[in-house]
């Protein structure tokens, strides 16, 4: 490795992207790019007012806990300590020891040290640990840089106005990171330890489960059960097109829900071609408030709504639109926009770097005081996400399109207040009561900056006077069950831990991932449901620990590492507490642990027969239709359950890469089923598994 003469200050990044970025602005005099073995580079630069920085980065965290103890088979588990990051992927792991020894080298002959992650409890903890165990105690010594976006100004003030090291925030960094690892390591040995003893045990599946992801999947098993119990009750609406002159509109009856066939039943009858009279009408105006600028939870929901985009991908984005300085740190709680970023600034970049948003923008630059609208969530380290207005490169369509929501957010939350007159006439026709509204929009005002993210849908209805004569038209009565309440999607799951104070901003998306990944639920076009194996580990923790998958228990860990942060609350406080919970719950699970093996066991044999049932046998009608892979060739096929017992020769071929999942259509040429493909970031491919169906021509 090359070597550095003279001394220089050692400036720790949280990415290379990052530390590439801050060298390029910190580095006027010079840049000398020096080439590792672990590839990830290091910045030799000297600034402008002649100071000389080495800049190296991480890949995230270098370090994670590891049990003192490696046998797996023990639990509970609760002497830890920090070790480079373990990887299954040898060429990672060798990569991490690679940097950890770079930084290490580099920090001997450094005459100062600068902490650049990103300025949050993860980016804090990420720097803490290596100036601590790469560098050698030097956190105490080290000076912090903190911005909200890399751009040329940020990045200089931050480093002309270094701060000193946030203890509390690093301390509340490592107890996080204690406690769901502790949570995350005993709970998962004490299901996957009962699921291995159990005798009758068929096949191997690997069970965790953890602090946040037990209450987060309890909440999509619980909807389940909701959903399940719901008996459907039978009611009625009533709907009538109204004339006046050449004018006809729709009204309904009121109230709207009927409770018997007989009583729609006489409505209709009795109202049939009759007239009617207008008794009331009322027009009301009502403003629309602009919406604040995003924090990571409402960006994340809004790109699932709008373009059902995951939020582990929305953040992914994100980050990567921050990293090349397009948006500010996007992991924020924060709704509000302090004047400190200058809104005029960002507004005259918008205009002058962005066709799209010349003319808005510089209308908005035409209002004499800027005042955008706050929301009431705040975040002490960075503000709502906002543009910075540099010019892009041409971004590709994914990172577009978060990029467009953000930019017409922000612009949104400087427009005005809309107002939208809605307007209510109400009719009695036989001595019924109709209702008919109508929606108009008078001044568009912010959302005139938010098209085509949010719209208000316009109804007219004529012009109506108390006393008019109107005539029925046409009237009928509709059938209706109740609905029981709807499964999650990725949003309002989101929504919910977020509501329920469980999880960070950071680790929610990658939460309901993992759930994913463990087949403990799965997303339909309805939304998440709960599999058999996610079923049964919830009721296993209900019967036994149920605490353990409370949100109060979380809730309250929560709050203490807000405390820890704060600096009211000791850390060995809070490891004590969960110590003595975990004491207590693992002792009740092990004297039962037979009972949960069994039903584990049986929840992962039907939940692997259901996967692989893909339909019916088109061919013989009494076989069904299972996804095999070959023992020898290890390709996977269709065939039908019936080959071995009626020789039935239903075959056909799949894609051999991707993901592929079940539809609840048939081909509706020759009733195969259709499934679904889904390839990296690719569009989904719906496709006839029938490679002889007359729609492959």
């Amino acid at each position: 490795m090359e070597k550095i003469r003279g001394y220089y200050k050692l400036v720790i990044c949280e990415k290379p992207n990052a530390a590439k970025r801050v060298a390029s602005i910190l580095g006027d005099e010079s840049i000398r790019t020096i080439t590792t073995k672990s590839r990830i580079p290091i910045f030799d630069i000297t600034s402008k007012n002649k100071e000389h920085y080495v800049i190296c980065s991480a890949l995230g965290h270098l370090y994670n806990l590891v049990p003192v103890k490696k046998n797996r088979k023990i639990y509970p588990v609760f002497d830890l300590e920090w070790s480079p990051r373990h990887s299954k992927n040898s060429r990672d792991k060798v990569r991490v020891n690679q940097i950890v020894s770079e930084i290490s080298e580099f920090s001997k002959r450094a005459a100062g040290y600068i902490h650049a992650c990103d300025y949050d409890i993860e980016g804090e903890l990420i720097g803490y640990n290596i100036l601590e165990l790469a560098c050698k105690n030097k956190y105490e010594k080290s000076k912090r840089a903190k911005f909200s976006t890399l751009t040329d100004s940020d990045i200089r003030n931050s480093f002309a106005n270094l701060l000193e090291p946030d203890i509390k925030l690093a301390t509340a960094g490592k107890t996080r990171h204690n406690l769901d690892f502790i949570f995350g390591i005993n709970l998962s040995r004490a299901l996957s330890n009962s699921f291995i003893k159990y005798p009758d045990r068929k096949r191997y599946s690997n069970f965790t489960i953890g602090r946040v992801q037990g209450p987060t999947l309890s909440f999509v098993v619980q909807r389940e059960t909701e959903i399940n119990r719901h008996v459907p009750v039978p009611y009625w609406n009533v709907s009538a097109e109204l004339n006046k002159g050449d004018n006809v509109f729709n009204a309904t009856y009121w109230p709207k829900t009927i409770q018997t066939y007989e009583k729609a039943t006489r409505i209709v009858d009795e109202c049939r071609d009759k007239d009617g009279v207008t008794n009331e009408v009322r027009i009301q105006k009502k403003t629309l408030y602009p919406l604040a600028a995003f924090n990571l939870g409402q960006l994340q929901k809004e790109a699932y709504r709008i373009f059902r985009i995951q939020p582990n991908i929305t953040l992914s984005v994100a980050e990567s639109l921050y990293l090349s300085a397009f948006i500010s740190y996007p992991r924020t709680s924060s709704q509000k926009l302090p004047t400190s970023i200058r809104y005029r600034d960002i507004l005259a970049k918008l205009a002058k770097n962005y066709i799209e948003y010349h003319d808005n923008a510089n209308s908005l630059l035409l209002i004499d005081k800027l005042f955008p609208t706050q929301g009431t969530k705040d975040d002490p380290a960075h503000p709502a996400i906002y543009p910075t207005g540099e010019k892009s490169i041409r971004l590709n369509s994914i990172k577009g399109k978060i990029y467009d929501l953000i930019a017409k957010r922000f612009l949104a939350a400087f427009g005005s207040v809309a107002l939208i007159q809605n307007s209510t006439i109400l009719f009695d026709v036989a001595g019924h009561s109709f209702t008919a509204e109508g929606r108009k929009v008078l001044d568009e005002g912010w959302i005139y900056y938010y098209k085509p993210y949010f719209r208000i849908s316009e109804s007219e209805l004529p012009d109506i006077r108390k006393g008019d004569i109107v005539h029925v038209q046409k009237i009928t009565k509709v059938k209706k069950f109740t609905k029981p309440p709807l499964r999650f999607n990725q949003a309002t799951l989101l929504e919910t831990m977020e509501r329920e104070g469980i999880g960070t901003k950071s680790t929610r998306a990658e939460i309901i991932n993992t759930l994913i990944k463990r087949r403990y639920i799965i997303q339909e076009s309805s939304g998440f449901v709960a599999t058999e194996i996610g079923s049964a580990v919830i009721n296993a923790m209900t019967k036994f620990i149920p605490s353990v998958i409370s949100t109060d228990l979380t809730r309250t860990f929560e709050e203490d590492l807000e405390g820890i942060e704060t600096g009211k609350i000791p850390d060995k406080n809070v490891i004590a507490k969960a110590v003595d919970t975990l004491e207590t719950a693992i002792m009740k699970f092990k004297a039962s642990e037979l009972l949960i093996g069994q039903e584990l066991n049986d929840a992962v044999e039907k939940t692997s027969k259901d996967s692989s049932i893909v339909g019916v046998c088109p061919i013989c009608k009494c076989g069904k239709l299972l996804i095999i892979k070959s023992l020898k060739s290890r390709k996977r096929f269709i065939a039908c359950s019936q080959y071995r017992m009626t020789g039935c020769s239903a075959s056909a071929p799949l894609p051999q890469t991707g993901k592929l999942m079940k539809s609840k259509y048939a081909c509706s040429i020759c009733r195969w089923p259709i499934m679904i493909r889904i390839f990296g970031r690719n569009k989904p491919w719906k496709f006839c598994v029938n490679s002889k169906c007359e729609s492959k021509n």
